[in-house]
């Protein structure tokens, strides 16, 4: 069982870490890693005892930042959905018929209500799942199926 001292001390040492390694994230965001980080370790140590807490903060912590990231970067493919729109046509020399078939699948794409667009772009293109997906857009999954369905529906009408 970890004290108030411990608590402590480990959040000092919580700070110096994200402040070392981490300092390119926003300061609200590290806060916000920090006591996360934390609340997961009390709850692990809890559970069993552990040798060194702080190496373990230090492992939550990163892993914390880790899914920061992979959130961020999310998000953003959100806000740009065609940023990867060019990654349609083959990688060799693509032909008249592909880049004519790559120029209409985008304007396509881009054309789509942004719901379809973005369930379609972030489960068949970025290839996350619809619960990864629901939780990002904050919405739920079954609603994310059928709007990428239903984007499939458009992109069969118009490639036809």
């Amino acid at each position: 069982m970890l004290t108030t001292t411990d608590l402590q001390t480990l959040e000092a040492q919580g700070h110096k870490w994200l402040s070392r390694k981490h300092r390119a994230l926003p300061r609200m965001e590290r806060e916000d890693i920090l006591q996360d980080s934390l609340i997961t370790l009390v709850r692990k140590v809890e559970r069993r005892p552990v040798e060194n807490p702080g190496g373990l903060l230090g492992r939550i912590i990163d892993d914390r930042v880790i899914d920061y990231v992979r959130k961020d970067v999310r998000k953003n493919a959100v806000e740009q959905p065609t940023a990867d729109m060019s990654a349609v046509s083959p990688a060799t020399m693509p032909t008249y018929d592909d880049l004519i078939f790559a120029l209409t699948l985008d304007q396509t794409v881009r054309a789509m209500p942004q719901p379809l667009r973005q369930a379609f772009i972030l489960m068949d293109i970025r290839g996350l799942t619809s619960h990864e997906a629901s939780t990002l857009l904050d919405t739920p999954a079954s609603t994310l199926r059928n709007w990428r369905d239903e984007a499939r529906n458009v992109l069969r009408k118009e490639l036809q």
